[in-house]
């Protein structure tokens, strides 16, 4: 609320200001209260006194500004009176009343002890006010559309006793406040609550839709906005109607606007609406492109080389992906590999379509591996010289020459003389750093004689039974025994005959009656189908080599995880073994339990001193639980060597030799797993090598002599 203040020039009071004009009548003058109050006092001596002074007042109000709130009116007087009616005492010569209206009241003041002696006086309430003020007009500077401010004002119904509140951002332009006015910079639309210096409200509907400050909004189109070797047309569209722009074909509707650029272009326009709100837009036009690419061609390498070579263009901006090349991430780079050589030419097109032409030459890879054929002078049986000769589709070098090859003069032919078996990698390589491995084998010498071996079955009534046989094992292949050269000498002589007069066969028997400790020696002669010839003594007696035989049964041939016990028996009687143990009637067996896996071959004794080789070959204790490993050469996996896994290996081979084999027993051939497990010689594959590695084999485990001789074959 503001303060009052004082009359203006024209004599109105200010509306802000309340005078309050006590007026105090002294009723009769002091003389006239003198006789108004003509009673008289007592005093302390007997007698009255009169009292001269006239009752007075004073006023002090609760709010002496305008209010819409009742006022509370305090008088103080001189001396004590009548409560006057209407008021409240508060204490001594203090007495209070309110009020709810304006009033102009004489109050009559009555000396309580002299109630003749009176006076009157006068009080005015004029700053309540409850009427709240009333909105004469509201008008606005601008009521058509606009980018201006729009400044409203509100005017109040004029009234003398009407003072007017107000308040920031709002002035007032009168010094009553009865006209008010504010300035606007948007649109807007509420309930403006106004108030007098009382506190009374009165409302006004404030409303403006006119105000427009924004400038149009724009959505600018390209078209195309790809590279191209054309114009490009640019559309401007408003969400408003827009002014004419120099340069610009403006739509119908003013709404929207196109130019189109021959070049690229950067520059600012200025776009207005009706009421000239302004937006400048840039326009930039970069994807005009005429210019063809230029392009650059690298190689990763340009030495020979049997790499993969990747030729690499580089073009001088943006390009499209071309043919069998990948476009790389940068979007100028061009990439391809090669693995043999080749010249291109390569058409790079940019992004806008120019196009030039890019040669790609590339003539220093090869990737052909090196093609090779191995012959030999003769593939036959034979003890003669063989020549191995090498052809290459290319020249090479030998990268491991430690086996004297001979080198043609174009370096495509290799040559080799051979006088003996021999199993030789060559590492070729040719001038691009081609490698390849090239085997030469040769199996087919033989410069030994037949296998002679003779057994004796059976010692019945001092006749002993001997049995004549002789195999061509000596070489991985052989040229087989010449029948006709099996001879035999029987004899007392240990000399060996000049002249063998007996002839035999595979597998004959022979038999000599022998007594008491005689000697005769056995001469056997023979030769393969190359002349090899072989020849060889046994020694006969009763009790000799061939006096026992024996045999080797095993608890168990199943997968088992407890040991094995192995018997060991013969038709004489045996010597003890440390680690075995003899039967206990007639010792002609002895036993041993196996807890692992093992394959030995040993020699028993028999009481005379006779030694005989046995093999033991345990391969079917598995603790573990694990898949037993069946022992090396072992197709049928039935735990040791026999004649059967030697078949099998026999008709794998032929399937690989003949095609008509192999149609009419496929089931010959054998699993990867089986070969293997039959590649003793371990070569990669089953051959003959493998076949006269086993047959060496059981004939050493068959025969003393021959594993005394030939202590190696006992290996696998």
């Amino acid at each position: 609320m503001r303060p009052a203040a004082a009359r203006t020039a024209d004599g109105r009071p200010k509306r802000s200001v309340i005078s309050f004009i006590i007026i105090v009548i002294v009723a009769f003058a002091i003389l006239g209260l003198n006789k108004v109050y003509a009673g008289s006092v007592s005093t302390g001596d007997g007698e009255h006194k009169e009292t001269s002074v006239a009752p007075t007042g004073t006023f002090d109000l609760s709010n002496i500004r305008d209010t819409n709130q009742p006022v509370t009116v305090i008088l103080t007087t001189n001396i004590e009176i009548v409560i006057p009616d209407g008021w409240t005492k508060l204490g001594t010569l203090k007495y209070s009343k309110i009020y709810y209206q304006n009033a102009n009241e004489s109050i009559k003041l009555v000396d309580i002890k002299n109630p003749s002696n009176v006076s009157i006086i006068t009080i005015s309430i004029k700053n309540i006010d409850t009427i709240p003020p009333e909105v004469r007009s509201i008008e606005y500077s601008e009521t058509e559309m606009t980018n201006q401010d729009v400044v409203v004002t509100v005017k109040f119904d004029e009234d003398e006793d009407e003072y007017m509140d107000f308040q920031a951002p709002w002035i007032a332009l009168d010094p009553y406040g009865m006209v008010q006015q504010r300035t606007f910079e948007r649109n807007v639309d509420y309930i403006e609550t106004f108030r007098d210096l009382a506190g009374n409200e009165t409302t006004a509907h404030i409303k403006i839709d006119n105000i427009d400050k924004d400038p149009p909004e724009l959505e600018i189109v390209k078209t195309p906005t790809n590279p191209t070797m054309g114009n490009v047309t640019v559309t401007i569209n408003s969400n408003e109607i827009m002014q004419d722009v120099d340069g610009w074909k403006m739509a119908s509707n003013k709404m929207s606007m196109t130019k189109t650029y021959t070049e690229n272009t950067s520059e600012t326009i200025a776009v207005k609406d009706v009421l000239g709100n302004t937006v400048n837009p840039l326009i930039e036009i970069t994807n005009i492109d005429r210019i063809a690419p230029v392009c650059t061609v690298e190689y990763s390498t340009t030495e020979l080389t049997n790499k993969d070579i990747i030729a690499t263009i580089t073009a001088d901006e943006y390009i499209v992906a071309a043919a069998g090349w990948e476009l790389q991430t940068d979007g100028k780079t061009l990439t391809k590999t090669f693995k043999e050589s080749s010249t291109e030419n390569v058409k790079i097109t940019d992004l806008a379509g120019n196009s030039s032409m890019c040669l790609v030459s590339v003539t220093n890879v090869d990737q052909k591996p090196i093609e090779t054929d191995v012959t030999y002078s003769n593939k036959l049986v034979t003890n003669q010289e063989v020549t191995a000769q090498i052809t290459t589709n290319k020249p090479v070098k030998i990268t491991n020459n430690s086996f004297n090859w001979n080198i043609s003069a174009d370096r495509k032919v290799l040559t080799k003389k051979y006088n003996e078996n021999s199993l030789e990698t060559l590492k070729l390589e040719d001038d691009y750093g081609n490698t390849t491995d090239v085997k030469v084998e040769l199996n087919n010498f033989d410069y030994t004689g037949p296998t002679i071996v003779v057994s004796r079955s059976q010692n019945i009534n001092n006749k002993v039974y001997l049995t004549l046989s002789a195999m061509d094992v000596d070489t991985v292949m052989t040229s087989g025994v010449d029948t006709s050269t099996m001879m035999y000498s029987l004899q007392s002589s240990s000399k060996e005959p000049t002249e063998y007069t007996d002839k035999f066969t595979n597998g004959q028997v022979i038999t000599k009656v022998i007594r008491g400790i005689e000697t005769y020696f056995l001469w056997v002669r023979c030769a393969d189908k190359l002349g090899n010839v072989s020849s060889q003594r046994f020694e006969v007696q009763q009790d000799n080599l061939f006096s026992y035989n024996t045999r080797v049964n095993y608890s168990t041939t199943e997968i088992t995880k407890e040991g094995v016990t192995v018997t060991i028996s013969a038709n004489a009687e045996l010597r003890e073994l440390n680690g075995w143990k003899l039967s206990d009637n007639n010792k002609y067996s002895m036993t041993k339990v196996y807890s692992e896996n093992t394959n030995e071959t040993f020699a028993i004794t028999d009481v005379n001193g006779l030694e005989r080789y046995v093999t033991v070959n345990i391969s079917n204790i598995n603790k573990s639980g694990n898949p037993i490993v069946t022992p090396t050469g072992d197709i049928n996996k039935n735990g040791k060597i026999d004649v059967g896994d030697i078949l099998k290996m026999q008709r794998h081979i032929a399937t690989q030799s003949s095609k008509a084999t192999l149609k009419k027993h496929p089931d010959w051939v054998l699993s990867d797993e089986l070969i293997q497990l039959g590649d003793v010689n371990r070569n990669g594959k089953i051959d003959v090598g493998d076949i006269l590695k086993l047959q060496r084999y059981l004939a050493a485990c068959a025969d003393r002599n021959v594993a005394k001789k030939h202590p190696e074959w006992l290996e696998l």
